[in-house]
């Protein structure tokens, strides 16, 4: 399983994780805990924490930057 080499301990990041590759962004983990998401049609890159979401702020703000990439469902994290 894909998320074994992640190692995403939080069910709502692997969650997220499987939303975003079923959405077709290539989705890889850092060296540091940090997950990287890449459109690989714009070549739009944006990192974020594994262990970040602590409050719903932080899920806004996640979900906000993933638009940018190109990341179009709406989910609730």
């Amino acid at each position: 399983m894909y998320f074994a080499q992640l190692n995403i301990r939080t069910k709502e990041i692997r969650k997220l994780v499987s939303v975003l590759e079923a959405e077709g962004l290539q989705v890889s983990s850092t060296g540091k805990q940090h997950i990287k998401v890449v459109n690989p049609k714009t070549k739009r890159t944006v990192f974020f924490g594994a262990q970040s979401l602590g409050d719903h702020r932080a899920g806004r703000n996640i979900l906000r930057d993933l638009k940018q990439v190109g990341f179009t469902k709406d989910i609730r994290l």
